[in-house]
């Protein structure tokens, strides 16, 4: 009993200790857990800029980008070519057929990389860490967030799971809807269909007037019918003007 109340207090100080070392971040819809060693800018807008004495070379940017409307991705193929294009902006690929990695569920699409290269000016290996996340904001459309990790390969290895659990702890808090891509609209279609019926309608009752013994009503005994074409003609015009035909009904009043 004694050891079973041991190892949780010990378990109990150690979550005390983690928790009391770190802080959340919050700000522009999504959400961060640093250690107090970090220090946070968050003057910039949407750009949270992380800075730490220990690794005074490690970059960490928090970006929230808001898509125009003619920027907006609007299906998976859409979403695959703009993850392409990201990464290859950040120098993380040199070519579009390359296999990229994306996971879509709950409304949100999101995807991550990591790779390393060397700096060309002090040959020093450095490790990039790209993670994304496109959502449909509440009345603010599509937006990306993105967060960048970028340090030396010797530093990331010295203390991988301090770097692990920051990238894990970033989560969106922002209101998001229930669908990704826009929603397809048939008001186009409503008003083909609105068109088409306007025109079979004319085109019905125009025929039915010509068809008729009095198309213009009361002002019949003004025009004449041409017998052979059933062109209306108006009575000064004694031949059809179409087929020539001879007016042999006279009106009369």
């Amino acid at each position: 009993m004694k050891w079973i109340l041991a190892v949780s207090a010990v378990l109990l100080l150690a979550a005390v200790s983690m928790l009391a070392g770190t802080h959340t971040i919050d700000s522009f819809g999504c959400r961060l857990d640093i250690s107090e060693d970090w220090t946070a800018d968050t003057s910039l807008g949407e750009e949270i800029a992380l800075y730490n004495e220990k690794f005074p070379r490690a970059v960490i940017l928090l970006q929230r980008y808001s898509l125009e409307k003619e920027r907006q991705i609007n299906s998976e193929e859409a979403l695959r070519q703009a993850i392409v294009g990201l990464y290859k902006e950040l120098g993380a690929l040199t070519s579009d057929s390359a296999d990229i990695q994306y996971v879509l569920e709950n409304h949100r699409a999101w995807f991550d990389l990591e790779f390393v290269e060397e700096d060309p000016d002090t040959a020093i290996l450095i490790r990039k860490y790209i993670k994304g996340m496109v959502v449909r904001e509440k009345g603010d459309g599509q937006t990306l967030y993105l967060l960048n990790i970028e340090m030396p390969l010797e530093d990331y290895e010295s203390d991988y799971a301090a770097w692990e659990t920051l990238a894990d702890s970033w989560v969106v808090t922002a209101e998001i809807e229930d669908y990704l891509f826009p929603r397809e609209s048939n008001w186009g279609l409503f008003m083909l269909f609105i068109v088409m019926s306007l025109m079979l309608f004319f085109y019905a009752r125009n025929r039915r007037i010509q068809k008729s013994a009095n198309p213009l009503s009361r002002e019949s005994r003004n025009f004449w019918r041409c017998p052979n074409c059933h062109l209306v003609n108006h009575i000064e015009h004694h031949t059809c003007t179409r087929c020539g035909a001879e007016n042999v009904v006279q009106y009369t009043p």
